[in-house]
């Protein structure tokens, strides 16, 4: 038996649907959307005569909704539909001493983690060492984006420029 896709809202079919509608539907974003109506898995949509805007009729969206449902596209094709991660939890903060008072300190060993996902090695202590030089006054107020973008500016500079 097929487990429910998490990521689809429930669907209800309406009239006319806009293209974005649809794609929100099924659970995809619009560039994957329009991806998979290229390829032929979903059908094209049709257009409006005075506004040129793209719409899905009911039939086309029960279509659309079938080949999402069933993995065989509406050319009859197979196709697989890859599942969203699940949500991640936000990394763990440790409040260390960080130059000039106390200050919070995302812990090493999660950005290091973070940051080989994206292709960059370090360890734990490379890691805290670029955020006590990019960030002397401490994290306080700076997004994990912007923590993890800073360091990996600075981890991936020429040795010499450092």
């Amino acid at each position: 038996m097929n487990k429910p896709n998490q990521n689809i809202q429930p669907i209800r079919v309406r009239a006319v649907v806009s293209v974005s509608g649809m794609a929100r539907a099924v659970g995809l974003s619009r560039s994957r959307f329009w991806d998979h109506v290229r390829r032929g898995t979903f059908c094209k949509p049709e257009y409006s005569p005075t506004t040129k805007r793209p719409f899905y009729t009911a039939e086309a969206q029960e279509a659309i909704i079938t080949a999402r449902e069933t993995g065989i596209g509406c050319n009859g094709e197979y196709v697989v539909f890859y599942e969203r991660s699940a949500v991640r939890t936000p990394p763990e903060q440790m409040p260390t001493r960080n130059g000039i008072g106390d200050t919070t300190v995302h812990h090493g060993s999660d950005l290091a983690t973070r940051l080989c996902e994206v292709g960059l090695v370090v360890t734990a202590d490379q890691v805290q060492e670029a955020i006590a030089i990019c960030f002397p006054n401490g994290t306080t107020g700076h997004g994990e984006t912007a923590v993890l973008r800073a360091i990996n500016r600075y981890l991936r500079r020429p040795s010499g420029a450092r």
